[in-house]
């Protein structure tokens, strides 16, 4: 390497170390006066009123207005109400109690943690009366937390928050109404030129813990331990009042219900009032029925929550108010009709009836026959009928028909009038008897068979037959046949 270039590295060096020592005393330097570096611990708890078992939360604050390099803080409580809470497989006399989970961020993170929940006789001695305090071994304990910087190699915070966690749990066995204190007391207070006491805020330029007596310099300051004191009183607390035996209240009667206050930790009954709630009152709603043209309208109040009602502001009832007559059933010869009138409102129906009309005949003319006189008939549409216009019968008019005799019958002349009502027969002729001289068909005799001739009567069909007898063989020449020479 150059020796420009370690010329560099060495003034580079010293620029740090003279900027590391100006950040460590330059929050000194803003505040003259040593009263006015004040360091303000404070504790506050996750509650004010606790149940026997029960775990509560210790939160330890501290804020400053200078930087400082190293903080502790001996937080003493009540040992015959509390019990420090150590975390499974953890230990007392470490900052293993200490419950700063993840997430948990102290302005003082970056510094070596300290701390101890074991409360050996040696720390009773770590306070400016000590005889006091040993004497109260057994009915104080206390935590001890620690922070541990180096202004040479880290730099200054100036704190303004929690710094730690821990937990204490309320001992099984203590009475209700037992109050146990959990605080800061200025015996453990460490100030300029004192090597004891445990609680001390530093801003030293120097390492400030583990160092030899007489190097320790802490530049004084002012411990506020005002707010650092708390007071815990182990008893019931009280949940939100609920309602038993709740009896609701109707129109009339008023209802009634328990007010009952229980622990919240425990089933013990804190307070217990009887509070009576008013009747309700009805509650009317209005129901109108309009008026009709036969009945009075009114108005129904019934009650929504129970079945109480009554009717009132009765008004008239608007009369009909009817449309045009419509004819229903027309009226007939022989019934009435029926007209009706309908009210336009209501619908309610009128009916009249109407007077029977005159009949409307039909006339029907019968003409007289040869045996009956005539007339004529009058027909009504609905039925009714008469007969009038009566003239006498008329006579007879025959149509002649001749039947002439056949060969078995006799012959007639049948009289038959045109009126078709009447007939007769008479002038009568005998039969005329069968005439069977007619020759209809010959067969001829041959030798071997007989002949006939068919005869056939002139008059009718009527046929007779006559046989004529087969001739028989005749010899004649001699024919020559069958001849051999």
């Amino acid at each position: 390497m150059s020796k420009t270039k370690k010329f560099l590295s060495v003034i580079l060096a010293l620029m740090m170390i003279v900027n590391l020592f100006t950040i460590g005393v330059s929050a000194a330097d803003e505040i003259t006066d040593e009263s006015d570096y004040v360091a303000q611990f404070g504790i506050e708890t996750s509650a004010d009123v606790v149940h026997p078992g029960e775990v509560i939360d210790v939160y330890l604050n501290l804020k400053t207005n200078y930087g400082v390099f190293a903080a502790q803080a001996a937080v003493l409580y009540d040992a015959a109400v509390f019990e420090v809470v150590v975390p499974e497989g953890k230990d007392a006399s470490t900052p293993d109690y200490l419950n700063n989970k993840e997430g948990f961020v102290s302005p003082l993170a970056a510094y070596e943690l300290l701390g101890s929940a074991h409360s050996p006789r040696e720390v009773y001695v770590k306070n400016s009366d000590p005889k006091y305090w040993a004497s109260q071994m057994d009915n104080i304990k206390v935590a001890f937390v620690g922070f541990s910087g180096n202004s040479k190699v880290g730099t200054p915070v100036t704190v303004d928050g929690q710094i730690a966690h821990f937990s204490l749990k309320v001992r099984e066995d203590v009475e209700y109404g037992t109050t146990g204190s959990i605080f800061m007391n200025e015996d453990w207070i460490k100030d300029a030129g004192c090597t004891k006491g445990l609680t001390f805020a530093a801003r030293a330029v120097g390492d400030t813990f583990g160092v030899n007596d007489e190097d320790f310099v802490s530049f004084g300051q002012t411990i506020d331990l005002s707010g650092a004191n708390k007071k815990i009183t182990v008893g019931h607390i009280e949940a939100e009042a609920v309602k038993e035996n709740e009896v609701s209240p109707d129109c009339v009667k008023p209802g009634s219900y328990d007010s009952v206050v229980y622990c919240s930790k425990c089933p013990e009954v804190l307070k217990k009032e009887t509070i009576t709630v008013d009747a309700l009152g009805h509650d009317y709603k209005a129901v109108v029925t309009e008026p009709t043209c036969t009945a009075g309208g009114y108005t129904t109040y019934t009650c929504s929550r129970c079945p109480d009602s009554y009717v009132a502001d009765n008004t008239d009832a608007t009369g009909h108010n009817y449309g045009d007559w419509v004819e229903i059933t027309p009226p007939t010869c022989t019934e009435k009709g029926k007209k009706e009138q309908t009210c336009e409102i209501c619908n309610f129906v009128v009916e009249e009836k109407i007077d029977i009309i005159p009949h409307t005949y039909e006339s029907v003319v019968t003409p007289p026959t040869c045996t009956e006189g005539g007339y004529t008939t009058y027909t009504c549409v609905c039925g009714d009928t008469y007969t009038s216009d009566e003239v006498p019968a008329t006579e007879h008019d025959y149509e002649i028909v001749v039947t002439d005799p056949t060969c078995t019958e006799k012959g007639y002349t049948t009289y038959t009038c045109k009126a078709g009502d009447h007939t007769y027969v008479d002038d009568y002729v005998d039969a005329l008897g069968h005439d069977i001289t007619e020759l209809v068909e010959k067969s001829d005799a041959t030798c071997t068979a007989d002949g006939y001739e068919l005869y056939e009567c002139t008059h009718c069909e009527k046929t007779e037959r006559k046989v004529i007898p087969a001739t028989g063989h005749t010899d004649g020449a001699a024919k020559e046949e069958n001849r051999v020479e």
